[in-house]
């Protein structure tokens, strides 16, 4: 629960090495979970970190859902690594749409445009793409997160945010854990911009960002 108006900020991401540079850096403490899932709070955010594929994504909102208030206001950021055959490997985007590649279903988060990232449109993928057909980002969790979010009653703030992972000169097979972690460490600059601007949101009562 937080306090003094402001709305509790999730974060979701799918892997331990995505997420062990937010853990360092706003010094999350990890929680027990009923179902197991890794889930680590403090400074007004819990992190759930979910696995792999739209099952996972699911599940992890889940997680975080059944330990939230049903009153209380939800911010929710997707985060992680992503595809594209041009952009250059640690760039950071913000989704201005999310479609799912097996189902064509679209979303379309409103991005705040004060967090001072470029948007991208992403495609959620089965399985890792390595042909990058379009001019999109490829991931494989944010249409299932999008689904999941877009069903919560109180879900305010919905953000979709990707860094680059692998293009076509470097293929996702050269993605290792080492890399990721320091890919997210990057963009920690970025993040913390983005998380402060949606608090600003949330003391001035702004709806920046919510899905259309």
């Amino acid at each position: 629960m937080t306090t003094g108006g402001e709305r509790m900020i999730n974060l979701v991401l799918a892997l331990k090495s995505e997420a062990k540079p937010l853990i360092e850096h706003f010094k999350l403490a990890e929680t027990v979970t009923d179902t197991g899932a890794r889930l680590f709070e403090g400074s007004g955010l819990s992190l759930v970190i979910g696995g792999i594929g739209k099952a996972a994504a699911t599940a992890a909102v889940t997680t975080l859902s059944v330990r939230s208030s049903p009153q209380e206001e939800q911010v929710w950021i997707n985060l992680g690594l992503a595809g594209h055959r041009t952009h250059e490997v640690g760039r950071a985007f913000l989704a201005h749409s999310v479609e799912d590649a097996q189902s064509g279903e679209i979303w379309r988060p409103r991005p705040i445009v004060d967090a001072d990232l470029p948007t991208v449109a992403v495609q959620t993928v089965e399985r890792p793409e390595l042909d990058y057909p379009e001019d999109c980002l490829y991931d494989m969790e944010a249409s299932a997160f999008m689904a999941a979010v877009s069903r919560r009653p109180y879900a305010d703030l919905i953000q979709v945010m990707k860094i680059v992972s692998d293009n076509r000169k470097r293929p996702t097979r050269q993605l290792t854990a080492q890399l990721a972690v320091r890919l997210v460490r990057q963009q920690l600059p970025a993040i913390e911009r983005l998380i402060s601007e949606i608090r600003l949101r949330s003391i001035s009562g702004g709806d920046d960002g919510n899905v259309s």
